[in-house]
């Protein structure tokens, strides 16, 4: 190659050289520009607003956590000390007193409308007391007329603990009349003995219509005791015996006529007192 060629192509290079600058420069210009209105806001149509940069430092907001303090809220314990309340307790009212029934002439025997078993009780004690207390609270009783519903009524029955000879707890009072749950229909009347002599001029029940035709007595036919006593009452074992009385006599067999099995159910006589 010439030097004069040489020459003429270092004197075109120094010519450019100045236009390749500007071109670079305007394009780092625009790339300045590009990203202010890119990533810093600035509208592309004029006006520049910083963008809000997110702080480095977390966002204080309310805490929905519950505070490791507890809140204070009004009681619901019971306080230690009694609160004093109007007293719901019934005051006690007096016993009611005993009827006094010694005014009646006549006084009633009737047979208990339920049947019981030979096993009135866990005691021979309690047996008895078992057979007054159905006699007193049975049907019968509540139907007397008004002169004698109110009365006290205890059975007659035998055992250990009640006797009619010799005379134990017994029922029936000395030269007393007594007359059928009609209030009128008469008996007899007792000896000093405070038994009866027979024959009754009625039957102990008839006008109370005795649904069982026996009752358990416990009685021989002359008012001793019996051995047959479903145990003094206490015992419904198969096999085991208590003396009845046949309802509608008038005889000693209203006493005794039969031994019947302490499982079934029989009546009761109730007296008057």
């Amino acid at each position: 190659m010439s030097k004069e060629t040489t020459k003429l192509q270092l004197a075109k290079t120094r010519h450019s050289a100045p236009n390749v600058r500007l071109t670079t420069a305007g394009i780092f210009i625009v790339f300045i520009l590009y990203n202010m209105t890119g990533v810093s806001g600035c509208a592309r149509t004029g006006g520049y607003s910083p963008s809000p940069t997110a702080s480095n430092s977390p966002t204080t907001e309310p805490s929905a956590t519950p505070s490791d303090s507890p809140t204070t809220e009004p009681s619901t314990t019971p306080s230690d000390s009694p609160t004093t309340e109007p007293s719901t307790t019934p005051s006690a009212s007096p016993s009611p007193s005993v009827v006094d029934c010694s005014a009646n002439a006549n006084k009633v025997i009737f047979a208990s409308q339920l049947a019981h078993q030979g096993n009135l009780g866990g005691t021979a004690a309690a047996a008895i007391a078992a057979a007054d207390n159905i006699c007193d609270t049975d049907f019968v009783k509540s139907h007397l007329p008004a002169a004698h519903k109110v009365c006290t009524f205890k059975a007659m029955i035998v055992s250990s603990v009640r006797t009619a000879s010799p005379v134990l707890d017994w029922v029936l009072a000395p030269n007393t009349a007594y007359v059928e749950s009609d209030g009128t229909t008469a008996i007899g009347t007792t000896t000093s003995s405070s038994i009866f002599a027979f024959s009754l001029s009625s039957p102990f029940d008839v006008a109370g219509g005795m649904v069982y035709a026996s009752a358990w007595t416990g009685m021989k036919a002359d008012w001793t005791a019996d051995t047959d006593n479903c145990t003094n009452w206490t015992d419904n074992t198969f096999g085991n015996l208590g003396t009845l009385g046949k309802g509608n006599a008038v005889d000693s067999t209203s006493l005794k006529y039969a031994g019947g099995g302490c499982e079934t159910g029989y009546s009761l006589y109730c007296v008057e007192q």
